[in-house]
């Protein structure tokens, strides 16, 4: 590893600097591989609102990805 973040270290490094909202969406489409009707419903948003959520969230993650991997 020396003095590299590994990605795992990277993707937990990003998360963090998310908000709380954008973590959660995340984490709910990707890890727990809800569709977007599932997250809209657990979000309790219409299926546009929840797509447009994670497209944001998506988007943030990745400059924070981006971000975290510059340091």
């Amino acid at each position: 590893m020396g003095s590299e973040m590994c990605i795992r270290d990277r993707v937990k490094a990003a998360l963090d600097l998310l908000s709380d909202s954008d973590r959660d969406v995340l984490l709910l489409a990707a890890w727990e591989g809800l569709t977007t009707v599932e997250l809209a419903s657990a979000l309790q948003v219409t299926p546009a609102a929840a797509r447009v959520r994670l497209h944001r969230a998506r988007t943030r993650f990745a400059e924070a990805l981006h971000t975290v991997e510059e340091q």
